[in-house]
């Protein structure tokens, strides 16, 4: 598989609910940082908090909410380390049963570890863009 289909299919995996599989393609060693509230502010994460976090998530939209979450990812640029790093930076749409409810800019590092691609970085914030579309 190469990288570009194992991060197509590590978001799929969120996407129809399957966090089981979304969780084991997130490295052990993952570091996140999002800044999806006020200006200034940001909340880190590592492996453990946002697995929990991806499982709560999605029982909070599915199951109390009933709705169905959607990542959008809008991919500009890939970039190859080597070969066993790949940088993406996207924006990503957010939506509740096709409501687009948030946009955020992000960037992603995935490693390959072993014969698989997992999540090892993750830089995210919010953002409103200047023109939609």
């Amino acid at each position: 598989m190469t990288v570009k289909d194992a991060i197509r299919a590590h978001r799929e995996a969120m996407n129809r609910g399957d966090v089981a599989s979304h969780n084991k393609g997130i490295s052990d060693q993952y570091f996140g940082v999002f800044c999806l509230g006020n200006a200034g502010t940001h909340e880190t994460y590592n492996a453990d908090e946002i697995r929990d976090g991806n499982a709560s998530a999605d029982y909070y939209y599915r199951q109390e909410l009933k709705k169905v979450p959607r990542w959008a990812y809008i991919d500009w640029e890939w970039g190859l380390r080597g070969d066993s790093e790949c940088v993406v930076s996207s924006r990503i749409d957010f939506s509740l049963d096709g409501d687009v409810i948030m946009h955020a800019l992000v960037t992603e590092v995935y490693a390959l570890e072993g014969d698989q691609w997992r999540m090892l970085r993750q830089y995210m914030e919010k953002y409103r863009p200047l023109h939609e579309g």
